[in-house]
């Protein structure tokens, strides 16, 4: 578990700090400080890169940047989205000249670093709808994995013979070899992807399409612990810290680059909840090329306040707290209270030093001039209702908290100024005012501090969001049932797992919960009723060892290694799991890979208490089956991948085999086996084959031979087989064993014709002793042909009252003993006695 890259605990007086250093380098007004001057709303730009864009020093501009946890700074410039109002490529003809630097274009958005003398520049621009800061946070050999033993991949080797040879993984995270982790003593970082490399950590060729200079390396940490699950697989890294179009960019590059399948554990916290951004229809794309995306659900448990704008018929006037003209700036304030009472505020109960930052949506349409970009033509209008975070410091209104963005026409979206530092003898709450449009049917914001803060009436919303949440909606995923956007991914720490002596495992505490309805389509068309997503599917093992990232636990294992705990450390790993299933299947789809991983997994009853920050969701029973804290529960290795083969064994009979010739090839053909051959009592065993495949199965039946029988039989009963000429087709389902018998019976091909003496009328073949009673036996002549390759001979079987033996009359002396194929004409005599009533050839 991992914190935003920008957010540092050192800063603890977020007002305080704040507002005098502004003052000490003249920004601000003292008259500002004392909160007499209007508030204005923000417009086109937000209020945080307003207040950059005036800072004239580059050291305050750090120093804020760090206080506020907010901005990404690079030299003099800061990461921004800029959203197009109508075309990107236009924007981004604009953005240049202003010194637009590190950017990447995606559908309507346009991300880069933009000079902070440049932001002034901004509100003259056309060709921008609007902008904002990009805001992301992270959930986040000679080094051994717990988890291989946890996720039973051991067993699964071993079994399988599995190691993910031939599959590429490609990872998304903030850096991948910066070397900049600052958990590291010393200034020279030993960790580096070179001493990976040496240790035998990582291999050599990682395929690093775009790194980002100013990261922790959590990619390449993730990369450790995929290659420790599955050493043979092939693996690329692109950061997806350059802002949502670069990390929407970078799932597409990587997919171009040839994986097979993409894992991150990047979240944007601007991203739509209620529907789908640009990340999300990235995810969506990749899965309907065929290519499974995992993404960590994120470390927030249940830090969450949901609910229906409720008017409270409080209305709040600013002028009550700031010298502005009375009923000039109101707002429709929202009642929290659940109950008969009315409570329009929220008191968020944060220790001295902690934090509280919230992310506020709400169930509107999301701006995006193009939606999927497939050139319909449809605008998306994007947000109806005006909302905001009103914050308040000892029950009076504090501007410096206050963010105001301008939400109609653009994102539903609101937050504070700065996260709210706890301080001792202070009471802090928040109102939610409506300050225009009509009241959405759904709100809920995250607190992304992750530190604890107590929310009175929450702390019980769900907050997985953003492309975690993709399901398959949007471009060529939305008519493709296989495609079905992100595995979301839980965590739960590997020393509570069966594998450990915890059965059933725990549940990680701060593992996030879903679901996050989802309200509008891209085009900012409703949906008839909201579409909820079974988020998230699995959980997977957390708290493994790395090389360097991050923390070193003494207490959970005997080693001094760092340990990587949170859902960053999840994902990777059921990657690396799908990586397995994908080398012995690679057919398989990314529902199917989904659905396995599901049905593979340990149920999860429970969350855990060890070592949570939270001082909620600990202990908490969780339902059977499936629930939207875990999942499906925790994912199994080797039976993931027992599900992704089965077996089909095929037979050869011969029923007449003392009667027929031996060593005989039968020949069979195959569309997916190839062609074999197999001879009397032998069999053919293919194991490992691609399950939720079809094959086809039939025999080339030889001269003179006859296929009886062709049968399978399906140890589950869950395989679908079907006749065809000659042999079967069979739909093989997950874990069968089919068994497949073909049964021959030889026929000699040998003819022979009577002739009758003593006139016996009628004959058919059989002897009547004297048939015409004149006490003569009667004599049968048979001519033979088609007699089969080798020795030919005659049997004679009696039948009569006395049941004699049988007696075995050779080949006539003229005729040779062995024939060759086909047999010439052959002809004698047998002469029956009159006790001998049938002559059987």
């Amino acid at each position: 578990m991992n914190n935003n890259h920008f957010i540092h605990t050192s800063f603890s007086q977020h007002v305080g700090f704040l507002i005098i250093l502004l003052l000490l380098i003249g920004v601000l007004p003292i008259t500002w400080a004392q909160g007499d001057i209007p508030l204005q709303r923000a417009d086109k730009v937000s209020p945080t890169l307003i207040a950059a864009g005036n800072w004239p020093a580059p050291e305050a501009v750090q120093i804020i940047a760090a206080a506020s946890g907010r901005l990404s700074i690079v030299a003099d410039s800061v990461l921004i989205d800029f959203y197009a109002a109508e075309d990107a490529n236009a924007l981004l003809a604009d953005l240049v000249p202003l010194g637009l630097k590190n950017y990447e274009v995606y559908r309507a958005v346009v991300s880069g670093y933009l000079p902070l003398s440049s932001i002034s520049s901004l509100q003259t621009l056309d060709t921008l709808k609007f902008a904002m800061e990009s805001v992301f946070i992270t959930d986040a050999g000679a080094v051994d994995n717990e988890a291989v033993d946890s996720m039973a991949v051991d067993v699964a080797r071993s079994l399988y013979d599995v190691d993910g040879t031939g599959i590429t993984v490609g990872i998304l995270s903030d850096s991948f070899d910066c070397g900049q982790f600052g958990g590291l003593p010393g200034t020279a970082n030993p960790n580096r992807y070179a001493d990976d490399i040496a240790s035998g950590d990582l291999p050599a060729d990682v395929l690093v399409l775009e790194d980002w200079t100013c990261g922790n390396d959590e990619g390449r940490a993730m990369a450790q612990l995929v290659y420790d699950v599955a050493p043979g697989v092939k693996l690329a890294f692109h950061t997806a810290s350059g802002g949502l179009a670069n990390f929407a960019q970078g799932i597409i590059d990587l997919a171009d680059a040839g994986a097979d399948i993409i894992v991150d554990d990047i979240l944007y916290l601007s991203e739509p909840m209620f529907a789908d951004g640009i990340i999300a229809q990235a995810v969506d794309e990749v899965s309907a090329r065929g290519i499974p995306f995992f993404s960590s659900a994120g470390n927030r448990a249940t830090a969450a306040y949901e609910s229906p704008f409720v008017d409270s018929g409080v209305v709040y006037d600013l002028a009550t707290d700031l010298a502005v003209p009375p009923g000039s700036i109101t707002w429709k304030l929202h009642d929290f209270d659940p109950g008969l009472g009315v409570d329009p505020f929220q008191k968020i109960t944060v220790e001295p030093g902690s934090a509280f930052n919230p992310w506020l949506q709400w169930s509107d349409a999301y701006f995006d001039p193009f939606g999927d970009g497939r050139g319909t033509g449809t605008v998306n209008p994007g947000a109806q209702s005006d909302i905001d975070i009103l914050p308040f410091v000892n029950g009076t209104f504090d501007i410096s908290l206050y963010f105001g963005l301008s939400n109609i026409g653009y994102i539903p979206l609101d937050i504070l100024n700065a996260d709210y530092v706890g301080q001792a003898g202070e009471t802090f709450e928040i109102a939610i005012g409506l300050f225009s449009g009509p009241p959405p049917e759904l709100m809920r914001y995250v607190d992304f501090a992750d530190q604890g803060a107590l929310q009175e009436y929450g702390n019980n919303a769900p907050t997985l969001y953003g492309h975690n949440n993709a399901g398959g909606r949007t471009g060529n995923a939305e008519n493709d049932p296989e495609a079905i956007g992100a595995v979301a991914v839980g965590a739960a720490f590997w020393g509570t797992t069966p594998a450990y002596g915890e059965n059933p495992p725990l549940l990680n505490a701060f593992s996030s919960y879903g679901p996050t309805p989802i309200y509008y389509d891209i085009f900012g068309n409703r949906y008839t009723s909201p579409i909820v997503e079974p988020k998230p599917q699995i959980t997977a093992p957390d708290g493994s060892n790395t090389t360097f990232f991050f923390s070193d636990d003494e207490v959970r294992d005997a080693d001094t290694l760092p340990n990587f705990f949170g859902t960053s450390a999840a994902a990777p790993h059921a990657a690396a799991v799908a990586a397995l299933m994908l080398q012995v299947n690679p057919t398989l789809t990314p529902r199917a890979i989904s659905e396995k991983l599901q049905l593979s997994a340990i149920d999860i009853l429970g969350t855990n208490d060890v070592g949570d920050a939270y001082p909620y969701n600990q202990n908490v029973a969780l339902p059977a089956g499936f629930d939207f804290a875990s999942g499906a529960g925790l994912i199994q290795a080797d039976v993931a991948v027992k599900l992704s083969i089965a077996t089909i064994t095929v037979k050869k009979v011969v029923s007449n085999a003392a009667d027929a010739p031996s060593g005989v090839d039968f020949a069979f053909a195959s569309d997916a086996l190839g062609a074999f051959s197999l001879q009397d009592q032998g069999e053919q065993v293919f194991s490992q084959l691609p399950a939720d495949s079809t094959y086809s199965l039939s025999e080339t039946v030889l001269p003179n031979w006859t296929l009886t029988d062709a049968s399978c039989s399906s140890s589950t009963g869950a395989s679908i087989i079907s006749p065809i000429e000659n042999g079967q087709s069979i739909e093989l389902a997950p874990a069968d064993d089919v068994i497949c018998t073909f049964t021959n019976t030889f026929d000699d091909g040998d003819s022979s014709t009577a002739s009758e003496e003593d006139s016996v009328p009628g004959y058919n073949g059989s002897a009547q002793g004297d048939g015409n009673g004149d006490g003569i036996a009667d004599k049968l002549q048979l001519n033979v042909s088609s007699v089969q390759a080798g020795t030919c001979w005659w049997t004679l079987a009696s039948d009569g009252l006395q049941h004699s033996e049988v007696m075995t009359v050779g080949v006539p002396a003229e005729a040779p003993t062995t024939l060759a194929y086909p047999c010439d004409f052959l002809a004698f005599a047998a002469t029956l006695t009159p006790e001998q009533s049938e002559l059987q050839v």
